[in-house]
Formats: structure tokens, C-alpha cells, sequence
């Protein structure tokens, strides 16, 4: 073992795969498990490091080495708590409660990963942790949150005592509000615990807002909860509250009448997320304000998830609507969603439960559909600029632009080898970049020009002959155009889970600003946005090629192959 940390690098992937074929090969031997503890007190870390990893490896260590394996928590040991964790005794589970929160760690790490192994031994650890947490800045409480998350149902039996934490007249707001929130991280397996929120919502309303969301965490009936929120909500909030309405199911069913009153909101995401929601929660009251939307021409993913609400509702009233869209939309993977929908409502069966699946690339063209042969007429550079072909000519309308994003402050420590980034510790990063469009186009006075800079974001610009800018709208664009009178943009993201592109309304207002409104939501994100002739453009997305129509008709022109 010697001969290996002094010819392994640590830090290298590598290491640690050899140092688990070395483990499994020095526990072979007799007393290997002994030798091993023996070997955490080493004055070489890497010596005490790799024995940790070995006993990890091996059989539960035995009890009788408690007292070594806690000496050694503090020299930080990279798997020194799970091999504690094999030790299933309240003693053992005590010292890894603490470990975890003096080590300020976080769920995901060696230190949770051994309290987890501890199961239900650690509960009233955990418990007693949150009456000791620190005051104010709630650190202890989230990381604690995080564990009991994870835990679920092994944790389950900490409810009735964070509940008697938040019930008791000795405990202040704060704590009783952290008590709460960690409670509010079991879901489900707390949902006893709801008769009790109640009653102490009128007891203690200093806390009012994290009984609310606790109660909506475990399922209790939250309609009116959601409700108050989404009316006192802005535009921000709106998003991640109809994604908890959409969570909370069956149980935020009074909220229904808010939904549909969405369906008519000028933002698509708000829309598209409304539908979703009426289906999960299961509004039955919401099926004729849901069938128009099938072929609501605005939104194509609109369609989309108006079938699934629809197939969710178990709605028989909808089925010739959903026929007519199963045999005529223009988009395969709608017609194919309307089938479904019919199957479950025909069948009694219940629709899969995957959460908010449009936005995971679920919409990809049929590789069955017919393929349109079209010619692109592009117009010349006076009046259109591309990348590559115009870099030179691009360049000279680059603008300033800031790149923002989120990170630990500069010092933060690793915990479990990891940076984590926590309220506590996050700080806004700003850089100022030059901006180079990747599309322009001329128009009255000026140009309009794009920038993509993909999960960093982009935004459309005018870009005036007289010196004048203005930024007309956040947001990747990558493509700009003109159908019949009116100007388009193509602007939206492919990254990780994210699919969304949509074409925009570009327009000068009286007050001669310009802005852009959305106007047809596509199946994926735009590739570019190429003219065919005055009033048709083709539109290349990640999820097929697409004729526009200058009346705002999409067909589909050229396939890709599913991707199931």
C-alpha cells in the first residue's frame, strides 16, 4: 500500500479505480480489517485516505473500532464516515450526525452518505440538530433539509419531532421556521403531520410562509395556499409556483379555476405550464377550456400537452376533438400524443406521471412524414447578414453586452472535495463582453442583429445608423427574417434538458422603439430562419425543418428520426 501512494497520484480518476483493486485484494488476508484501522491514524494522509477506502470495501467494520474510526473524523478522511456508517449503533449514528453538521457538508457527500447508511438510528440525531442549529442564517437547516430529502421514508420517523420543535412556546420564530422547513423535506412521509401546520399557522404567523409551503410539500389539500400565491406572484414567481401546483397533484385542486383563468395569460410559458398543471392536479372542470388548445395554432408543444392534460382528466367528452387532432395536426408527435390520449381515456388507463416532459425533447419529428423539396431564396448581404459567410461585416455591429452568472464566493472551502454553493455563500459574477451578432438584418434606419451564446444566453438588438441601440429583447436568436409585412426572429435553447425555440413579432411602436412578442412556439430550438419566397420561411429546428406561412401556418418540411 505504501508503494502505491507514493507512486499514484490521488487526484487522478485512475488512482482511485486501483485503489479499489488493491482494496479488495488486501482484504483477503487475515486481521486485514484490524491492520486497516490501525493504518486512518497514519501520519501519511494518503496511507489513512486509502485505508478508508478499504474498509469501505469490505464487510461491516466491527463495532469495537469505534473509537478509532471517530479519533479520525477529523482528518477528514475521504470515505472514513460511510465505513463509520457500517456501524449501526445510536453511538455510532450520533458522531456521524455531528460529523456531518461541524463538517458544514451537504447532501450527496461521504459525510451524508454515512448517516444515510445509519437509517433510522440517526432520527433523533437529526432531530436534536435541528433544535441546536445556528441561528438566523437558516445554513443548517437547508443542509439538513437536503439530508432528510434524501432519506425519505428511513427518515420518516423525525416528523413527530421537528413537529414538537415547531409546537413548543420556548422555541423563537426562527427556529420554529427551520424546524418547519426541515419537517416540509420529508413530503409525503409527513403528511400526519398537517392538522398540526394548521394549528399552528394561527399560532405562530410569523411563519406562515414556511407552513404553507410544508403543507404543499407533504400533500396536504393546498388549493387555497397555491391560490394566494399565485395572485400575489410576479411574473418570476409564477413559473416555480405552477410547477409546485403541478407537484402537489390531486391536492391542489382547489387552485383550478386560477389555471384556467391562465389559459388566456400572453406568456407562453405561463400557458403552457397552466395546462400541464390542470392535468396533474386532475380538474375535470378544466376539459372545455383545454380542448380549443389542441389546435391552437400560437404554441405546437401547447397542442402537445393539451392532448396529455386531456388523456390525464380521463375526459370522454374530448375524444372527437382529440380524433380530429389524432388524423389532421401537422405535427407528428401531437398526433401521436392525441392518440395516447384517447387509448387512456378509452381504457381507463392512467397517463405516465413524467414531470414536465416537454421540456426534455420529448417533441421530435416523425421520420415518416413527407418530405417537402424546398429552395431557400436568401437575400443578398445588403439586406441580410449570416455567420460565416458575413463574420467581416458582423464585426462591425459587435455591441457591449454582460455575461451573468452564479458561483461560491472567492475563498469558499470544499467540502467532501466539492465547492458547494449555498445561499450563504453565493455571489453574482459580471462579465462585460464585446458581442458579435450572428445574424443581421436590415431594416428601416438601421439593423436588427442576434447574438447566441447558448446556455450563456444572447439577446436582440437594433442597431441604429444614427449611433442609437437598444436591446429589444433577452434571449438567443439565431435567425432574423421577414414573411409577408412582417419581421420574425428565431430565438430559443438546446441545452441539457432544454428544447424551446419560438418565432417573435418584431416591431417598431409609435413611440419608434422596437419590440418583439412572441408569436409561433416551435417544437424545438431554431437552427436558423431561411426565406423560401415573400411569404414563406423555413424554419431549421432540433426537432425537424418547418415552413412558416405569412398568415402564421406551420407545416412540417423535412424530418428528423425519433429519438425514443
Amino acid at each position: 500500500m505504501r508503494v502505491f501512494v507514493r507512486d499514484k497520484d490521488p487526484a487522478e480518476v485512475q488512482h482511485w479505480n486501483a485503489a479499489g483493486v488493491l482494496a479488495k485484494r488486501v482484504l483477503t488476508f487475515a486481521g486485514a480489517q484490524a491492520r486497516l484501522v490501525e493504518l486512518l491514524a497514519d501520519p501519511d494522509k494518503r496511507m489513512a485516505d486509502l485505508a478508508s477506502t478499504a474498509l469501505v470495501a469490505g464487510p461491516a467494520v466491527d463495532p469495537r473500532f469505534l473509537p478509532q474510526l471517530v479519533a479520525a473524523l477529523d482528518r477528514d478522511l475521504r470515505n472514513l464516515p460511510i465505513a463509520l456508517g457500517s456501524i449501526h449503533t445510536d453511538e455510532a449514528a450520533r458522531h456521524l450526525v455531528r460529523h456531518y453538521m461541524a463538517s458544514n457538508a451537504y447532501p450527496g457527500g461521504a459525510a451524508a452518505e454515512g448517516v444515510k447508511r445509519e437509517g433510522a438510528l440517526a432520527v433523533p440525531h437529526l432531530v436534536e440538530a435541528t433544535r441546536n442549529a445556528r441561528c438566523c442564517d437558516h445554513a443548517d437547516a437547508a443542509r439538513l433539509a437536503g439530508l432528510l430529502h434524501e432519506m425519505q421514508d428511513k427518515a420518516a420517523g423525525a416528523a413527530p419531532g421537528l413537529m414538537a420543535i415547531a409546537n413548543d412556546a420556548a422555541s423563537s420564530d426562527a427556529l420554529a421556521g427551520d424546524a418547519v422547513s426541515v419537517l416540509s423535506a420529508l413530503g409525503v412521509h409527513a403528511n400526519a403531520m398537517a392538522p398540526q401546520l394548521v394549528a399552528l399557522r394561527a399560532r405562530r404567523p410569523a411563519i406562515t410562509d414556511a407552513i404553507d409551503s410544508a403543507l404543499v410539500a407533504i400533500g396536504a389539500p393546498s388549493g387555497e395556499i397555491l391560490s394566494s400565491r399565485l395572485g400575489k406572484a410576479n411574473a418570476e414567481e409564477r413559473e416555480w409556483i405552477l410547477r409546485d401546483i403541478a407537484r402537489a397533484g390531486p391536492a391542489a385542486r382547489g387552485v383550478g379555476p386560477d389555471l384556467v383563468r391562465m389559459l388566456a395569460d400572453a406568456d407562453p410559458a405561463v400557458r403552457l405550464q397552466a395546462v400541464d398543471a390542470i392535468g396533474r392536479i386532475g380538474y375535470t372542470q378544466g376539459v372545455d377550456a383545454l380542448v380549443p388548445l389542441l389546435d391552437d395554432p400560437r404554441d405546437v408543444k401547447l397542442n402537445w400537452t393539451a392532448a396529455e392534460a386531456l388523456g390525464r382528466l380521463q375526459a370522454p367528452q374530448a375524444i372527437p376533438a382529440l380524433e380530429h387532432t389524432a388524423a389532421s395536426h401537422w405535427y407528428p408527435d401531437v398526433r401521436d400524443e392525441a392518440r395516447r390520449a384517447i387509448d387512456a381515456i378509452r381504457t381507463g388507463t392512467a397517463v405516465e406521471q413524467d414531470e414536465f416532459a416537454w421540456t426534455v425533447d420529448q417533441l421530435g419529428a416523425d421520420a415518416a412524414c413527407d418530405v417537402v423539396d424546398v429552395r431557400v431564396a436568401e437575400p443578398g448581404r445588403r439586406d441580410k447578414l449570416r455567420s460565416e459567410r458575413d463574420d467581416a461585416a458582423l464585426k462591425k455591429l459587435a455591441y457591449a453586452s454582460t455575461v451573468v452568472g452564479y458561483g461560491a464566493a472567492e475563498g469558499t472551502a470544499p467540502v467532501d472535495g466539492i465547492i458547494h454553493v449555498t445561499e450563504q455563500n453565493m455571489v453574482r459574477n459580471e462579465e462585460h463582453i464585446e458581442q458579435v451578432p450572428s445574424v443581421g438584418l436590415r431594416v428601416d434606419g438601421g439593423w436588427l442583429v442576434g447574438g447566441d451564446r447558448g446556455e450563456w444566453g444572447g439577446e436582440l438588438v437594433f442597431f441604429g445608423d444614427d449611433g442609437l441601440r437598444q436591446t429589444i429583447r433577452d434571449g438567443n436568436i439565431q435567425g432574423l427574417g421577414r414573411i409577408g409585412d412582417r419581421i420574425v426572429a428565431a430565438g430559443g435553447i438546446a441545452h441539457m434538458t432544454l428544447n424551446d425555440g419560438m418565432l417573435l413579432d418584431v416591431r417598431r411602436g409609435d413611440d419608434g422603439r422596437w419590440q418583439a412578442t412572441a408569436w409561433r412556439g416551435l417544437p424545438g430550438a431554431p437552427r436558423d430562419l431561411l426565406r423560401v419566397d415573400d411569404d414563406t420561411s423555413l424554419v431549421r429546428t432540433q426537432s425537424g425543418d418547418i415552413l412558416v406561412d405569412a398568415d402564421g401556418t406551420l407545416r412540417l418540411a423535412r424530418c428528423k428520426t425519433k429519438r425514443r
